[in-house]
């Protein structure tokens, strides 16, 4: 399904991104539920200006999601070490997953 979303500016993209985020992994956890009917949300993440931007919005609004039963993985990482600051994980790391009480083992580099 493609859901197509008009934004004024990046702010607001981020802000509509960022909720329909938190509305499918709110979904996506509860007993169940999720594609595979286990209630894991398997989430992959950009990078990118606007990507970060997403990132940084869900450390602060995304905190209250069940972190256990979301698993994260990168779509377009770069061949460098996490440590380059151009490394798409290194990016989520700081700008998101170490922020929020997401279990190591659910981030999938």
């Amino acid at each position: 399904m493609v859901n197509i979303v008009n934004a004024t500016d990046t702010t607001d993209l981020v802000k509509q991104a960022a909720e329909r985020f938190i509305t499918v992994a709110k979904a996506a956890t509860v007993p169940g539920a999720g594609v595979h009917g286990d209630g894991i949300a398997r989430i992959v993440l950009t990078g990118g200006g606007a990507g970060i931007k997403l990132l940084e919005k869900l450390a602060v609004d995304g905190a209250e999601l069940n972190w256990d039963n979301i698993h994260v993985f990168f779509g377009d990482e770069r061949n460098v070490p996490v440590t380059d600051p151009e490394s798409n994980e290194g990016q989520a790391r700081e700008a998101l997953l170490s922020k929020v009480s997401i279990p190591e083992s659910n981030i999938h580099g």
